[in-house]
């Protein structure tokens, strides 16, 4: 009997990606709420830095639009905005109800950029993700601009991941990636110190 070997990334971003096209955009709305609904009961922050990614509608990410909101009140929030000339990342102020425009690669970014905060100084950031696994490694587009940003932020800083999908066994990972201390699906928070 063949050994099974595990998938490659390369693999696995396929299959996440294949497995989000099959949810309808009902579907999506439905366990974007469940997974506000699992953060809602767990997490609560208050004058905190946080880091909240806007949603790539058209990869059919989490919505993000109840978590910013509800975080926007009692807290300092941020959104990324990505270099793709030099492959960085920063995390500029916003506001719900602020103008955003999409990118060439679509990807929403406020109309009017702020100054970044320091990397250092964020205390808790909400990344997106196509898999995780049941140690909290990540797998995400293969840019590696989470990994690169995360490298300069305190080792305390409070990751989470959202995903519609539960842990997947195991994703393989490399010395630069970043594992998650949470990930948040629509039926549980799973916790990874």
């Amino acid at each position: 009997m063949p050994v099974e070997l595990p998938k490659s990334k390369v693999n696995l971003r396929q299959e996440a990606k294949q497995l989000r096209m099959l949810l309808s955009p009902d579907e999506i709305s439905n366990q974007s709420r469940q997974i506000f609904k699992q953060l809602y009961h767990t997490f609560s922050f208050s004058d905190q830095r946080i880091s909240c990614f806007l949603s790539i509608e058209n990869q059919r990410e989490v919505d993000t639009d109840p978590i910013i909101e509800y975080f926007s009140t009692d807290n300092h929030l941020f959104v990324p905005v990505s270099n793709f000339l030099n492959g960085t990342m920063e995390q500029v102020p916003f506001r719900p109800g602020e103008e955003l425009l999409l990118n060439r690669f679509q990807i929403p970014e406020p109309s009017n950029k702020q100054t970044p905060i320091e990397p250092m100084e964020l205390d808790v950031i909400f990344i997106p993700l196509l898999h995780a696994d049941l140690k909290g490694n990540r797998l995400g587009y293969g840019g590696g601009f989470y990994d690169r940003y995360l490298a300069l932020c305190r080792p305390e800083v409070i990751k989470i991941g959202l995903n519609f999908f539960e842990p997947i066994e195991e994703i393989p990972n490399d010395e630069t990636d970043v594992p998650l201390d949470y990930l948040i699906t629509p039926t549980k928070v799973y916790e990874f110190k």
